[in-house]
């Protein structure tokens, strides 16, 4: 008899994960290779990793207790951070740093999420961390439907598919600028499978993790075909 074997997007139950919405500290406003997001809004692009590949209108899926919120303090091309889970409270603001000619370095308040890139043989590990005032707000907006999300009682499909994109813009003193959004277009269970759709009853290794799975991990540094839900 065959076994169905069950792959997990992020190892942890969906109740969990609810039961840390329920506690959510933020107010609104393991190592892996990790590729870092980045967020122009001078450009309105989303650019990915060291080689800084545009990625806007790409898809991301965000491990929804990844979440986090904490501080950033540059000094001297040095960022020093310090954070905290979303279901932990803020923790103290870094002290500011004083040169010698009296100008103060201040730490801001951030935000954060991790994910995954899907291509068609293989995952990509995504983190993505702001201090900017728009990126916080998308940030918090994109936290805020999750908990609205598992609020409404469907807590199976509480793992957001998200669009990279740019929403609009806004001018300050120092010219115009564009503003991120993370618009949701599908909702995941913690198995992969989409709300709405059939089950899938072949596992798909697609979303098997990397750091487990070292075979699946690219041979050279051309970027894969993504995949499409």
């Amino acid at each position: 008899m065959n076994e169905k074997n069950e792959i997990s997007l992020f190892p942890e139950t969906c109740i969990n994960v609810v039961d840390k919405l329920n506690n959510n500290k933020i107010t609104n406003t393991s190592n892996r290779d990790i590729s870092y997001l980045v967020f122009s809004a001078k450009t309105g692009t989303f650019t990915l990793g060291a080689r800084k590949e545009d990625v806007t209108n790409e898809h991301i899926v965000v491990d929804t207790k990844s979440f986090m919120h904490g501080w950033s303090l540059w000094f001297q091309n040095k960022n020093t951070k310090i954070e905290r889970p979303f279901y932990e409270d803020l923790p103290p603001r870094l002290a500011s740093i004083i040169t010698d000619d009296g100008k103060e370095f201040k730490a801001t308040e951030l935000r954060g999420f991790s994910g995954l890139m899907q291509y068609e043989n293989e995952t990509e590990n995504v983190s993505f961390s702001t201090n900017s005032f728009g990126g916080k707000i998308a940030c918090d907006k994109l936290l805020n439907s999750i908990i609205d999300k598992a609020i409404d009682g469907n807590v199976s499909y509480i793992y957001p598919l998200i669009k990279l994109e740019s929403d609009g813009n806004f001018t300050t003193n120092h010219g115009v600028y564009q503003k991120m959004n993370f618009k949701i277009e599908k909702w995941l269970d913690e198995n992969g499978n989409v709300e709405g759709e059939p089950i899938k009853i072949t596992a798909d290794t697609s979303l098997i993790n990397q750091e487990e799975n070292p075979e699946l991990e690219p041979k050279n540094n051309i970027r894969r075909k993504r995949k499409v839900l």
